[in-house]
């Protein structure tokens, strides 16, 4: 073979399946489109509660949170919480179903880094937020 583009690509063609086969199991959880759109969600609420205050982060809360809790009873349920600076990460989510999620966000209030257990739940396209720290009481009161 006289053309270099042709040795280029046999090499990449012998090489192909070694490098699909380093890629490992399709099965692993981090694989899961799920988990990243959670992530994503996880992220733009605390940043949403960050910039705006609890009515920044009322917009990604989920209808059976929202029907039942105004977002004058969320800002009073959660007057006691620091507002968060920033958003880290979010790790070790599981799944029940297709529709519902768990997951450790970890959040920046001021300079101290917290992790908080979320849960999610998907509502037609979307996943919103179903369970935090503070929301176990708000609408519950009426």
């Amino acid at each position: 073979m006289r053309n270099p583009r042709l040795w280029i690509f046999a090499a990449l063609l012998l090489l192909a399946p070694l490098a699909v086969a380093a890629c490992g199991d399709d099965d692993d959880d981090d694989s899961d489109p799920r988990v990243g759109q959670v992530g994503a969600l996880s992220e733009t609420a605390t940043y949403a509660w960050a910039s705006a205050g609890v009515e920044g982060l009322y917009d990604y809360l989920a209808t059976d949170i929202t029907d039942v809790c105004p977002v004058e009873d969320l800002v009073e349920e959660l007057a006691d919480r620091d507002q968060p600076t920033d958003w880290q990460q979010i790790k070790d989510v599981e799944f029940e179903g297709e529709d519902n999620a768990t997951g450790i966000v970890i959040v920046v209030y001021s300079s101290e880094r917290r992790e908080e257990e979320w849960s999610f739940t998907r509502e037609g396209e979307s996943w919103r937020v179903s369970r935090l720290p503070g929301l176990e009481t708000c609408g519950t009161s009426s």
